[in-house]
C-alpha cells in the first residue's frame, strides 16, 4: 500500500512540474511572439508536451507564426486547430480557417465574404494588417483615443480635452466582431464599467445596448441598425427606455462610408423636436482607409477627424 502512494505522488509531482514547465515554455513563446520572433516561439513551443498542447494558446501561438513567416499550410493546420478549442465546433472551425494565398492573407470566409482574423479592427471600418491606431478629433468634444490589441482585446485609452481619462476594453469574437466593451474613467469615482452588448446578423451590428445608472437612477439605452442591399448602414435608431430618442439616416459613398446624415431628436412623448444635419467628407491612405474626416453639421460646426495608423 505504501509503495503504492508512493508511485501515487510520484505521478503527481511528475505531473504537476511538467504542467508548470509547459505553462512556462508557452509564456515564452507568447513573450517570442510578441516581439516578432516568430522561429523561437516556434521552437519553443516544439518543446511542450503533449498535454500541455491541449492548452488552445499552443495552436494560437505556433499557428499565428507560421502565418508571419509566410508558412501557410502549417499556418492553417495549428489555426483550425485553434478555433476547434475555442469555439468547440469542428465543422465550423474547418469553414471558417482558410489561406487567401493570393493576397497571403489568413481569411475567415463566411459565406461569400472575407474577414481578416487577425484584423479585428474591421469592427472601426478599417483594412489591411493593422497593428495600432490613433484618432484625434478636434472639435466642441475634442478628443483622442489609442487602440492596441492583445489577443482578442483591443483596449482603448480615451482623453477628453486632455483632461478627463477613460479606459475602454473590447473583446472580440473569433471573426473579428466585438462581443462587448466595458467604458469606465480612469481614477475616477466608480469602478464599475458601462458594459455595451452588441449583436450581429450575417456580420452586420443589428443592435448595442447598455445600462447607465447616475446617483441610483438607471436607464437603459439600446441603438438599432437597418442596412441596404450593399450591407451599408442607412438608419440607426437610438432607444432610451424602449422610447425613440434619436432617429439618423445615412447617405453612403462607394466605401460604405456616410457621406451625410440627418438626425431627429424626440421628446418623451415620441414627438420630434429637434432636425440636425451634418456632411462629411474624407482622404484616404492606400489601404482606402479614411485618415482625415471634416464634419459640418447644419448650425455650421465643424468637426476634424484624424487617424495615426500603424500597420505590421
Amino acid at each position: 500500500m505504501r509503495k503504492i502512494l508512493l508511485i501515487i505522488s510520484f505521478l503527481s509531482v511528475y505531473l504537476f512540474s511538467n504542467a508548470q514547465i509547459d505553462a512556462i515554455k508557452i509564456a515564452s513563446a507568447k513573450k517570442a511572439f510578441e516581439n516578432k520572433d516568430y522561429s523561437i516561439a516556434i521552437s519553443t513551443l516544439d518543446e511542450v508536451t503533449t498535454a500541455g498542447r491541449q492548452n488552445k494558446m499552443f495552436d494560437y501561438y505556433k499557428g499565428f507564426s507560421y502565418y508571419k513567416l509566410n508558412q501557410f499550410d502549417s499556418a492553417e493546420v495549428y489555426l483550425k486547430k485553434y478555433l476547434i478549442k475555442d469555439i468547440n465546433n469542428t465543422e465550423t472551425a474547418e469553414a471558417l480557417v482558410d489561406i487567401d494565398y493570393q493576397r497571403k492573407k489568413l481569411a475567415v470566409k463566411e459565406k461569400d465574404r472575407l474577414k481578416y482574423i487577425n484584423n479585428v479592427y474591421s469592427f472601426f471600418g478599417l483594412h489591411g494588417d493593422i497593428k495600432s491606431f490613433k484618432e484625434t478629433v478636434i472639435g466642441e468634444y475634442g478628443y483622442k483615443r489609442s487602440y492596441e490589441k492583445v489577443l482578442d482585446i483591443v483596449s482603448c485609452l480615451m482623453t477628453y480635452n486632455d483632461k478627463r481619462t477613460y479606459q475602454i476594453t473590447y473583446t472580440i469574437n473569433y471573426i473579428g466582431l466585438i462581443r462587448k466593451s466595458e467604458f469606465t474613467e480612469v481614477g475616477g469615482d466608480s469602478d464599475s464599467p458601462i458594459t455595451t452588448y452588441y449583436e450581429y446578423k450575417d456580420n452586420l451590428q443589428t443592435k448595442s445596448s447598455y445600462r447607465f445608472c447616475f446617483n441610483g437612477d438607471c436607464n437603459d439605452y439600446e441603438t438599432v441598425y437597418s442596412y441596404d442591399q450593399n450591407g451599408f448602414c442607412i438608419k440607426s435608431i437610438y432607444y432610451k427606455d424602449q422610447m425613440k430618442f434619436v432617429e439618423t439616416t445615412y447617405t453612403n459613398n462607394s466605401l460604405g462610408l456616410p457621406t451625410s446624415s440627418v438626425a431627429i431628436k424626440y421628446n418623451d412623448s415620441g414627438l420630434s423636436i429637434s432636425t440636425n444635419s451634418n456632411n462629411y467628407t474624407y482622404k484616404y491612405d492606400t489601404y482606402n482607409n479614411w485618415i482625415e474626416k471634416v464634419e459640418v453639421s447644419s448650425d455650421g460646426k465643424t468637426t476634424m477627424y484624424y487617424r495615426e495608423i500603424e500597420y505590421n
